[in-house]
């Protein structure tokens, strides 16, 4: 399982049968106001068979 940025995510993690963990860092976002938000963060995830074919970002 390979990360294409590894400043961001960590190695992915097999807990079990067709499941993989990973945590990335981030910031804490605050509403003007000082109350909570909701943020909503979208990934793309290629899984490939073997060897993960290189990406230029």
């Amino acid at each position: 399982m390979c990360v294409l940025d590894s400043t961001l995510f960590g190695k992915f993690e097999r807990i079990g049968p067709g499941t993989i963990n990973n945590t990335f860092r981030m910031f804490r976002p605050t509403a003007m106001s000082g109350g909570p938000f909701e943020v909503i963060f979208t990934c793309v995830l290629q899984v490939c068979m073997y060897e993960c074919a290189q990406v230029s970002l």
